[in-house]
């Protein structure tokens, strides 16, 4: 069975990983589902983005990563295995100051492939919400 790596990011900080046993979408619904009751619509929008991420990955992979890769359209590039993951973000807690969005509580969920793509993905996302604060500041 497939696991999901979720990530919950608070105020721009990891505030916690976790692995989930099932595939990304089913996971993804679950959660939506949980979120949904802790949502307050009077205060923020609920939102779920499906984004798609590329990996890369030296070659020769081994039987189990090539299994986990197997179904998000992996192909060989040169030395390198290239895949594209889905990625979806969870946002229940955000606002809009001016003409910028503030994600204050986030959840990004990924297939779990290995700790390296979990790292990699986490960063990104980290950064991503890092250039959004300063850009806001900026426009300030």
């Amino acid at each position: 069975m497939s696991e999901s790596v979720i990530i919950y990011v608070e105020n721009n900080n990891i505030a916690k990983k976790e692995v989930l046993k099932g595939d990304v979408s089913t996971v993804v619904k679950d959660l939506a589902k949980k979120l949904i009751e802790e949502w307050d619509p009077n205060a923020s929008d609920f939102i779920i983005l499906k984004d798609q991420y590329p990996v890369k990955l030296p070659l020769p992979l081994s039987k189990e990563l090539m299994d986990k890769l197997s179904s998000f359209d992996i192909k060989r590039v040169g030395n390198e295995a290239e895949a594209s993951l889905p990625v979806y973000e969870i946002t229940y807690s955000n606002k809009w100051e001016e003409e910028t969005f503030k994600a204050e509580r986030l959840i990004v969920i990924s297939p779990l492939i290995n700790d390296e793509i979990t790292t990699q993905i986490t960063d990104a996302v980290i950064n991503a919400l890092n250039e959004e604060s300063e850009e806001s500041e900026e426009l300030e």
